[in-house]
């Protein structure tokens, strides 16, 4: 919950100061909690943007395309055909403004998607293909929203990270594995629910 608020609020452009005050303040996390989850985020962004920046290329390029193939069209459709021509079964007048019409409401298509790639940076935790599948439940295999909504909180929350550093027992306070059980430092608000050291066992 709070990756996907952090999320939000870095993207908002809030000062990361202030953000690491107010999460350790109002969600009793630790500064070290604090800093490998805006490092997480900071990744998710990074990786968005750099996906953003070929998106933005590709789309160009096909803009490009797509307007040099109508320009030929209209030529074509501008020029006489000859008898020889016509014999050849080239495609008629009407069939070639069909396809003008057509590459135009594609290139009409790809700057709407160039202009908002431009806008913002798309991103969407969870997946934007699971987020859609709430909108056509029994298409995507869900008998009800509530069901939707558990793989949906899953899917959010199936990671976590933590920074670690050379000067820290294990290589790190928050995650250590001895033996064969994994010690996780819980969130101090969390500590009355799991203890300060929760323990997984059976790690392999």
């Amino acid at each position: 919950q709070l990756r996907a608020r952090l999320l939000k609020a870095l993207l908002a452009k809030n000062p990361v100061l202030d953000l690491k005050k107010e999460y350790i303040a109002e969600y009793g996390l630790t500064a070290r909690q604090f800093n490998s989850l805006a490092s997480e985020v900071h990744g998710v962004i990074s990786s968005a943007v750099e996906l953003q920046k070929r998106n933005i290329q590709e789309t160009k390029a096909r803009i490009v395309s797509t307007k040099k193939q109508i320009k030929a069209l209209e030529k074509k459709l501008k020029k006489k055909p000859s008898a020889e021509e016509n014999s050849e079964n080239k495609p008629t007048p009407k069939q070639l403004r069909f396809k003008i019409h057509q590459k135009k409401r594609r290139l009409s298509h790809l700057n709407s998607k160039l202009k908002k790639l431009e806008t913002k940076v798309g991103l969407c935790l969870g997946g934007k293909r699971l987020f859609l599948a709430q909108y056509r439940l029994p298409e995507n295999g869900y008998k009800s929203h509530q069901e939707w909504l558990e793989k949906w909180r899953a899917s959010r929350s199936n990671r976590i990270f933590y920074l670690g550093s050379k000067d820290e027992r294990f290589g790190n306070q928050n995650c250590q594995l001895i033996g064969n059980k994994l010690h996780i430092r819980a969130i101090p608000k969390l500590a009355p629910k799991y203890g300060s050291n929760y323990v997984i066992p059976g790690i392999s």
